[in-house]
């Protein structure tokens, strides 16, 4: 037992600032000035990237801003499809971890970009759904997708934290 009068378990800790970040960034992600740096821009990359990559697989399509266009099918990327908000709360649980930045920062390096990918992945199964079968559209793109993208999100904490326990010994930060 700690006798430290201002002792905190490292749960408490944790659950404590991942609920002040989360709270920040939802405060934050209200503002003009973040749709304007931050979600706009991102859901822009999202479509480029979706776009080449549809390209790639041999799709006739065009891109104006982010809307995704066939002759058969549109599809927008608007701010809140951009994976921006997995990433953060990824991010979140990442620095509120009781553990040396040296260690977290590969998770964050590494995380954001692979939740990135399955978001581009995401637009382009979406669309290819739209395409094949627009009826199922809506429950895939509401239901499922979200479904998923937690489950990766989750999936990717704790491949890091399974890393962590394996590579680097319990060392709570200071």
């Amino acid at each position: 037992m700690h006798t430290k009068k201002n002792y905190r378990p490292p749960l408490l800790k944790f659950i404590l600032l991942f609920g002040l970040l989360t709270l920040l960034f939802w405060e934050f992600s209200f503002t003009q000035t973040f749709n304007a740096v931050v979600m706009s821009p991102c859901a822009a990359v999202m479509a480029n990237l979706s776009f080449f990559l549809l390209k790639a697989l041999g799709q006739s399509v065009t891109l104006s801003h982010t809307i995704i266009s066939s002759p058969w099918v549109s599809l927008e990327i608007t701010d809140n499809c951009n994976g921006i908000y997995p990433v953060w709360y990824f991010t979140a649980a990442v620095i509120s971890f009781p553990a040396a930045f040296a260690r977290k920062l590969p998770a964050i390096l590494l995380g954001a970009p692979l939740l990135l990918a399955v978001n581009v992945v995401r637009i382009v199964s979406l669309y290819f759904m739209k395409l094949t079968e627009p009826a199922w559209f809506d429950w895939v793109h509401f239901q499922v997708w979200p479904a998923l993208f937690i489950l990766v999100t989750v999936c990717a904490g704790w491949f890091w934290l399974q890393w962590l326990v394996r590579h680097h010994p319990w060392e709570p930060r200071a």
